[in-house]
């Protein structure tokens, strides 16, 4: 399936395609089995997200120092933050 982005789209290891800018943390976060459906590094004054597809798994992500706004759905969440934490986040989800 193609879909139209912005970011320049790279493979991850489960062989979806991810924004590249992003790749990193979304790799972290799957080798702790947190499973995410969507995610945008964002920026250009636009914030990064990621839609995790169990709400518990964003209020984890979220415990980490930082400007989050998280929206919960049924059973997903989604949450946004500034892009520049992305590395930070990457580093901190690695250990």
């Amino acid at each position: 399936m193609n879909v139209a982005t912005a970011h320049r789209q790279v493979t991850a290891s489960n062989g979806v395609e991810v924004d590249e800018g992003i790749r990193d943390l979304l790799e972290a976060l799957w080798s702790r089995g947190i499973v995410t459906d969507f995610s945008c590094q964002g920026g250009d004054g636009v914030l990064a997200h990621i839609c995790f597809a169990r709400a518990v798994d964003a209020h984890r992500f979220v415990e980490a120092p930082g400007d989050f706004s998280i929206t919960l759905g049924k059973s997903r969440a989604w949450v946004d933050f500034p892009t520049q934490l992305i590395g930070e986040l990457t580093r901190r989800w690695s250990i």
